[in-house]
C-alpha cells in the first residue's frame, strides 16, 4: 500500500520549487514517486512542449488535495497501464484528473460531457460574463504588478535620501509577496480550462487562447527575477547593500563585517545583472524588440569590485543601475503591446460566435 499522504507532500513540495511550466524537467519528476515516471515518459514524448509541461503542472495540482481512494484508483490505472505509457498523452492527464477529481466513473463523465451541448442560453450568457471578468482581472494583474515594480524602484532612482532603504524594503516585500505568483496561477488555470469549453473548439479560437497563455508567461519571466534560473537567491542581496549603505553613511563599517556585506552585494548583483542579461535574450528570441542595456558587463563588473564598494555613493550605484535596467526590461513587455494585444484578440472569440455577454 502507497504512503499517499507523502504522495501528497511531495507533490505539493515539487509544485512549490517549480511554480512554473518552464521549470518542469523529466529528472525533477523522477522525485514524484507512483505517478513521476510516467509522468517524465509523457514529457520526454511530446518533445518537452509547452503544453506538456503546462497540462503536467495543472494535473499535479488537482492531486494536492486527492483523497486516499482517489489516488490509490489513479496509482491502479497507471499500474494497469504499465510498459505501456504510449497510450498515455499529455491531454489524457486531463481525463484522469477529471476521473479523480469527481470521483465518478466513465460513463458518467461522458453524460455530462454529453449534455454540455445543450447548454442553456443563459448559462451561455453565464459564461461569456465570466470570460470578460477574468480577462479584466488579469490586466489588472498585469498592469498592477508592473505599478507595484515601478513603485519599489522610485525611492533610489529618484535619488531621494533613504532611497536605497526605501527601495530595499518594498522590494522585498515584493519578490516575496505570495499573492502575485497565485494570481498568475489562477490566470492561466482560467485560460487552461477554457480549452475545454465548446466556445474554444475552433482553431481560431484556440490559437488566441494559447498566445494569451504564451504571452502571460513570457511576461511573467521578466517582472518575477530569477524565475528563470532554479531559486531564488535570497533577498537579491538588496538587504546588504541596505545595511552597509546605512554602516558607511555612519561611518561605522568595520572589517570582518563590511567585508562580509561586500561579498555578499558582489556575489548577489553579479548574479543579477548576468540575469537581466540572459533574460533580455531570451525575450529576443521570443520575438521582444527590446532597448539594449546601457551596461557591458565590464562595466557592472567594475562597479562590484570590493575596493568600489567603500562608500555610500559606491554602494548604492550598482543598485540603482541594476532597477533601472530591471525596470526597462519589465516596462518594455507593455510597451511592445505583446501581452496587451493577445488579450485583445482573445476577447473577440465571444463575438466570432455570436454569444454576447449579459
Amino acid at each position: 500500500m502507497e504512503n499517499f499522504e507523502q504522495i501528497r507532500t511531495d507533490i505539493s513540495n515539487w509544485l512549490n520549487e517549480h511554480p512554473y511550466a518552464k521549470d518542469v524537467t523529466s529528472g525533477a519528476l523522477e522525485v514524484i514517486p507512483v505517478i513521476g515516471p510516467t509522468l517524465r515518459n509523457i514529457f520526454e514524448r511530446s518533445t518537452k512542449s509547452e503544453d506538456a509541461k503546462t497540462l503536467i503542472l495543472t494535473f499535479l495540482r488537482t492531486l494536492q488535495d486527492a483523497s486516499d481512494e482517489q489516488l490509490k484508483g489513479l496509482s491502479s490505472k497507471l499500474n494497469d497501464i504499465s510498459g505501456g505509457v504510449d497510450e498515455l498523452s499529455a491531454r489524457s492527464l486531463h481525463i484522469l484528473s477529471v476521473l479523480e477529481e469527481t470521483n465518478v466513473d466513465v460513463k458518467k463523465i461522458k453524460e455530462k460531457l454529453d449534455a454540455l451541448p445543450q447548454e442553456s442560453d443563459q448559462a451561455k450568457a453565464d459564461f461569456w460574463k465570466h470570460f470578460d471578468l477574468t480577462l479584466d482581472a488579469i490586466e489588472q494583474l498585469i498592469s498592477g504588478h508592473v505599478k507595484l515594480i515601478n513603485r519599489a524602484v522610485a525611492p533610489l532612482l529618484e535619488g531621494r535620501p533613504d532611497g536605497l532603504e526605501a527601495t530595499a524594503k518594498q522590494f522585498r516585500a515584493l519578490v516575496f509577496n505570495d499573492e502575485l505568483p497565485l494570481g498568475y496561477a489562477k490566470a492561466h488555470g482560467h485560460l487552461d480550462g477554457w480549452y475545454y469549453v465548446e466556445e474554444f473548439r475552433s482553431e481560431v479560437n484556440e490559437a488566441k487562447r494559447t498566445a494569451v497563455n504564451t504571452e502571460l508567461f513570457i511576461f511573467q519571466y521578466a517582472v518575477f527575477p530569477m524565475m528563470s534560473q532554479s531559486g531564488y537567491f535570497g533577498d537579491f542581496g538588496f538587504g546588504s547593500a541596505a545595511k552597509l549603505w546605512s554602516l558607511l553613511s555612519q561611518e561605522s563599517a568595520q572589517g570582518s563585517d563590511k567585508e562580509e556585506l561586500q561579498r555578499d552585494i558582489c556575489d548577489h548583483f553579479l548574479r543579477a545583472f548576468r540575469w537581466l542579461t540572459e533574460e533580455r535574450s531570451w525575450h529576443e528570441s521570443h520575438g521582444r524588440k527590446l532597448v539594449q542595456t546601457r551596461l557591458a558587463a565590464e562595466q557592472y563588473e567594475r562597479m562590484l569590485e570590493l575596493s568600489e564598494l567603500n562608500t555610500p555613493d559606491g554602494v548604492i550605484k550598482p543598485v540603482r543601475e541594476w532597477c533601472r535596467e530591471w525596470q526597462y526590461l519589465v516596462n518594455q513587455q507593455l510597451w511592445t503591446n505583446n501581452l496587451e494585444g493577445a488579450i485583445a484578440r482573445l476577447r473577440t472569440a465571444k463575438y466570432d460566435h455570436r454569444a454576447e455577454p449579459e
